[in-house]
C-alpha cells in the first residue's frame, strides 16, 4: 500500500476531484439508489464486518455500517477492470456526523472523493485493473454516524450479463413423463434426471441450451418418442 493511501487514512484528506470522473450516464443509471428511501436501503443492506472494518464489497451490494468512534475509518475493497464505470454512494442514516467517501486505485492513488450532508457520491471511470479501495469517514473526524454504502457498476466488464432464455440460466427436469410436445430453452445447462421420460406416440421434447444438456442414468426416450437436443452458444449472455 502506498504512502498516499496510508496518509489519507491518517489525515482524512479529501482532494479535489477531476470533473472527467463524473459522467452523465452513471448519474442516470444510478438514480434509483439516490432516490431510494434510506429506511428501505437499511433494510436491504448487508451488515459490515466488526471493527476494524476492512472488507470486500460487490457490485449491486448495499452495506450498512457505522463510524462509531471519533476518527474511525472504514475500508471496503473491490476488484475493478480498466474502463469500468462505477458509482459509489455513501448515505447518512443516523447523524450527527457527515459522511465522506474516497476512492483509491490499486497503486494507492486517489481517484475521487466526496462529502455530503445526507449523501456523498462518486462517479468514476477506472483507469487500471486491480484491487480498488473505498474509504468511509466522518468529514471533520469529530462526530459519529450510521451509514450505508452502495457500489454499482454502470458500464464495463463488471456488468452482470442477463440471461434472456425463456427458462432461465439453468434447468433440471425431474420425475415427469412427456406425452405431448414440450420445449425448454436455457442460457447454460439443462440436466435431465433419472426419472424423466419421453413416451410415444406423441411425446416430443426439444431441449435448447447454450452450454450443455446432461442426461442422468435412467432418463429415457420411448420407442415412439422424439428428442431433439440443440446446443446453441448464442444463448449464452
Amino acid at each position: 500500500m502506498t504512502n498516499r493511501f496510508l496518509d489519507a487514512i491518517a489525515s482524512h484528506r479529501v482532494p479535489s476531484c477531476n470533473a472527467r470522473h463524473f459522467l452523465a450516464l452513471a448519474t442516470l443509471v444510478f438514480a434509483t439508489l439516490t432516490q431510494a428511501d434510506p429506511a428501505l436501503a437499511v433494510e436491504a443492506a448487508i451488515p459490515c464486518d466488526p471493527e476494524p472494518t476492512d472488507t470486500s464489497i460487490s457490485y449491486s451490494e448495499i452495506v450498512s455500517c457505522s463510524i462509531d468512534l471519533v476518527g474511525d475509518v472504514d475500508i471496503f475493497r473491490f476488484s475493478g477492470t480498466a474502463g469500468d464505470v462505477v458509482a459509489l454512494l455513501g448515505t447518512q442514516v443516523v447523524g450527527p456526523g457527515i459522511a465522506c467517501i474516497q476512492l483509491f486505485d490499486p497503486a494507492g492513488g486517489s481517484v475521487a472523493a466526496s462529502c455530503g450532508g445526507v449523501s456523498a457520491r462518486i462517479d468514476a471511470t477506472l483507469g487500471e485493473t486491480g484491487l480498488y479501495s473505498i474509504l468511509v469517514f466522518e468529514r471533520f473526524s469529530t462526530q459519529t454516524l450510521d451509514y450505508t454504502l452502495a457500489y454499482q457498476c454502470i458500464v464495463g466488464a463488471c456488468v452482470e450479463l442477463t440471461c434472456e432464455a425463456a427458462d432461465g440460466q439453468n434447468l433440471t427436469l425431474m420425475d415427469d413423463t412427456v406425452l405431448d410436445s414440450q420445449s425448454f430453452e436455457v442460457c447454460d445447462t439443462i440436466e435431465v434426471g433419472p426419472n424423466y421420460q419421453v413416451a410415444g406416440p406423441n411425446g416430443f421434447l426439444t431441449l435448447r441450451a447454450g452450454n450443455a444438456v446432461i442426461f442422468k442414468d435412467g432418463a429415457s426416450v420411448g420407442i415412439d418418442g422424439t428428442l431433439i437436443v440443440d446446443i446453441d452458444p448464442s444463448l449464452k449472455p
